[in-house]
């Protein structure tokens, strides 16, 4: 009994000595002496090669930039700023934010460091003690690995001071709509609807805002009771946006609140059917299409059911339909592994010419990177011109993307597509890849970046027409040395 009344108390003591009250510095902006003072073009094309780095997941180099000029360029704003946001996109965001801190208290007000310093405050209301977002990963920690600090006391006090920024900020330039925005929001996630609502109401009048706004709008109106408002405001935003799934799903939300379950269960369909059906494939929601495209993102039917209707749809149907229903397939990717997607895939490249314009304008849009590959295989069948540009304009993305995908073939598919100038696209990519230090950084991903898949199919070519092509590329003796390193290993 004695030991275990005595781990109690150890508990009990480790949670206090770990879980530490947070607290935030609150900053009376309008007295601070404001002594804003740029960085020469000089630093601030070195700091550029800091941003650069972040925007490619690579906050370590991005770090590394940041602080050596940093520590030799104290006395301007912008080193503080970038090297602030490098710490924090790197995971280091307690460190990140004081050095945003230490520059306020430095040069005063300078609008955005205040931005900022918001944003990062936001992003630590949302992930709380336990989670870091580091090289476009969420790393979740526990335990000695997270924030010392209570959750929910670390949560609202980021959010308060949040807060306090923005309504300084929003008075200070009340023509920044983003920053309007974003106090809209945080008054309304902590229940100040009626404020909330004042500031909404004004974004409604500025068009890239207006539809959030009254999505807003409707939403506090809901949580104030105030429900015909809410109805008429959702119902507008229907008006403009009829085929929106984050808006029809809401409706959904509304009228199960009502218990008014015929308008729930309609508008549940209809954000089902344009959550699978993108807007660009003009393909109207009627209960036959519905029940067409239902079919195929039902996990509980079995796959030989769906190829048997996919089969019917392609002997029966318009070929205009059998397009969109083997785009829905890829769009939806609930069928990977299956083989239904690559029935789709085989389908489309025999349509050919007449299905590329909408293959190309899926591969743009928020999919999967296997749909990517799909879609890069008929495109690289087919081979219409048309396509070229789509592959070129493309092929930059992969190179970004975060290390937790799995990266498509791509750049295997260019060359495909055509050896020559595929070749040549590869070799822009992998010459800006050769010149970065590798990757590193605090996350547990680290080092499994997706360069890998420009040089798989380098392995595949002649060496020697790789290298020419990389030297009338203006590849220099020492990015020869390491493309030969790489596509040797």
């Amino acid at each position: 009994m004695k030991k275990i009344l005595y781990l109690i108390l150890l508990t009990n003591i480790s949670n206090t000595i770990f879980s530490q009250p947070f607290k935030r510095t609150v900053f009376d902006y309008k007295q601070l002496p404001y002594s804003y003072a740029k960085c020469d073009d000089t630093v601030l094309a070195e700091l550029d090669k800091a941003i650069n780095a972040v925007n490619q997941y690579n906050s370590s180099e991005a770090v590394l930039i940041a602080k050596a000029i940093y520590d030799t360029h104290e006395n301007c704003t912008e080193s503080h700023l970038i090297y602030g946001m490098s710490l924090f996109r790197n995971g280091k965001v307690l460190e990140g934010l004081e050095i945003i801190d230490k520059a306020i208290s430095k040069f005063g007000s300078f609008p955005d460091l205040i931005k900022q310093r918001i944003s990062m405050q936001l992003e630590l209301y949302e992930n709380g003690v336990g989670q870091k977002n580091i090289d476009g990963n969420s790393i979740f920690t526990s335990g000695k690995n997270a924030l010392p600090f209570e959750e929910e006391q670390f949560k609202s006090e980021n959010l308060n001071n949040a807060l306090t920024d923005l309504e300084y900020l929003t008075s200070l330039l009340p023509d920044d709509f983003n920053n309007q925005y974003l106090f809209g929001r945080v008054l309304q996630t902590k229940n100040e609807f009626e404020k909330s609502n004042i500031v909404f109401e004004k974004l409604t009048q500025v068009p890239d805002y207006s539809l959030v706004a009254k999505y807003n709008l409707a939403q506090n109106y809901n949580s104030l009771k105030q429900y015909d408002k809410a109805e008429n405001e959702y119902l507008s935003l229907l008006e403009i946006k009829p085929d929106e799934p984050e808006i029809l799903r809401a409706i959904a939300r509304f009228y199960e609140e009502q218990n008014k379950a015929t308008q729930q269960e309609h508008y549940e369909k209809l954000a089902y059917y344009f959550t699978c059906v993108p807007n660009f494939l003009d393909f109207p929601y009627t209960p036959e299409n519905f029940n067409m495209v239902s079919i195929f993102g039902d996990g509980k039917i079995p796959a030989k059911e769906k190829s048997e209707k996919l089969k019917d749809i392609q002997k029966n149907q318009p070929q205009e339909i059998l397009i969109n229903i083997c785009l829905v397939i890829l769009n939806i990717h609930t069928n990977h592994g299956n083989g239904l997607e690559t029935e789709a895939t085989k389908i489309l490249q025999k349509i050919g010419k007449p299905a590329l314009d909408k293959t190309h304008q899926l591969l743009f849009t928020d999919i999967s990177t296997c749909t990517v590959s799909n879609l890069g295989e008929i495109m690289a069948t087919v081979k219409d011109e048309s396509s070229w540009n789509v592959f070129v304009e493309y092929l930059p993305n992969i190179a970004n993307m975060p290390s937790t995908l799995i990266p498509p073939n791509m750049p295997e598919l260019i060359i495909q597509f055509d050896e020559e100038r595929g070749l040549k696209e590869v070799l822009k990519i992998t010459k800006g890849l050769l010149s970065q230090e590798k990757k590193q950084s605090d996350s547990p991903f680290a080092g499994l970046g997706s360069d890998y898949v420009f040089y798989l199919p380098l392995k595949e070519l002649n060496t020697q027409k790789v290298i020419k092509a990389a030297k009338d590329l203006g590849y220099t003796e020492a990015e020869i040395a390491l493309l030969k390193k790489e596509i040797k290993d």
